[in-house]
């Protein structure tokens, strides 16, 4: 048995496509959509065809920057590796050991992701949009550099150490190395506070020579 509903709205279907006055209507509602669609598109044409083209060179800038976070992701694959090879092999290192190649493998880990950031906050957030370069300069790229003078710094006073202890008679060149290390650590901060406190934006810090 038919419902009947289903044959109301039947009926009433066949009536309206039957209905001359009511395919007309129909036919002109899409004619003037489609007209109306047709003079937005020529609208924006003619916006995007007054649009200056601009032609920024990123090579010597964020393309530089994207190659060397490749090669830093590679590389830092190849230090957790190293870091698991340690662990495996040497369990019954002292603790303080093993406590510094974590150190060493969470501040790497640190240094890759800030510098990730940065590169991606105006390749990918801001991309296109030429005013981040006159903002403050982004939190990867202006901190990065502390957790390259740790893992440097801390590397270097061990290799100072370890020699102290392996020849008693190497001694100066201990002394040498511990003192470089913390100069270059000193500087390297001192660098870095200038840079944050003088230097406002990207712009600025894509000046220095």
């Amino acid at each position: 048995m038919l419902d009947l509903r289903a044959v109301i709205i039947m009926l009433a279907a066949l009536y309206l496509i039957s209905n001359p006055r009511v395919r007309l209507g129909l036919l002109r509602s899409s004619s003037r959509e489609h007209s109306t669609y047709l003079t937005a598109l020529q609208r924006s044409s003619k916006m995007a065809s007054t649009i200056i083209p601009i032609s920024i060179n990123l090579n010597p800038t964020f393309g530089a920057a994207f190659i060397g976070i490749v090669f830093a992701a590679i590389f830092h694959g190849i230090t957790i590796l190293q870091g698991i090879f340690y662990y495996r092999t040497y369990p019954k290192d002292r603790i303080f050991l093993k406590l510094l190649v974590a150190l060493l493998l969470i501040m790497d880990t640190l240094s890759l992701a800030l510098a990730t950031q940065g590169v991606y906050t105006y390749l990918v957030s801001d991309f296109g949009n030429l005013a981040a370069i006159y903002s403050p300069v982004a939190l990867g790229i202006s901190n990065e550099p502390i957790v390259d003078c740790v893992v440097s710094s801390t590397v270097q006073l061990f290799q100072a150490y370890r020699i102290r202890v392996l020849d008693q008679r190497w001694w100066p060149l201990s002394i040498v190395i511990g003192v470089l290390s913390v100069f270059g650590f000193a500087n390297a901060i001192a660098a870095v506070v200038i840079s944050d406190t003088q230097i406002s934006s990207l712009f600025e810090l894509t000046k220095l020579k």
